[in-house]
């Protein structure tokens, strides 16, 4: 991965998180189906032949 990806990663985190309290302690939590979302579009930018399918099954978005 180059440069260029990783700040594209950082970015979609960036946007991707809150602060949220979790179990009364302010916690950074990323909302992983935006998240996910928006990675499948990058990853598909930089491969035409990902398979968005298997990659979020993967992430456990989806269960077969």
């Amino acid at each position: 991965m180059t440069r260029k990806h990783f700040k594209q990663l950082a970015q979609m985190i960036k946007d991707n998180h809150r602060l949220a309290s979790v179990r009364g302690n302010p916690m950074h939590v990323i909302d992983s189906a935006n998240f996910i979302d928006e990675l499948c579009i990058f990853l598909k930018t930089q491969n035409p032949r990902f398979q968005e399918d298997l990659f979020r099954e993967a992430c456990g978005q989806i269960t077969s």
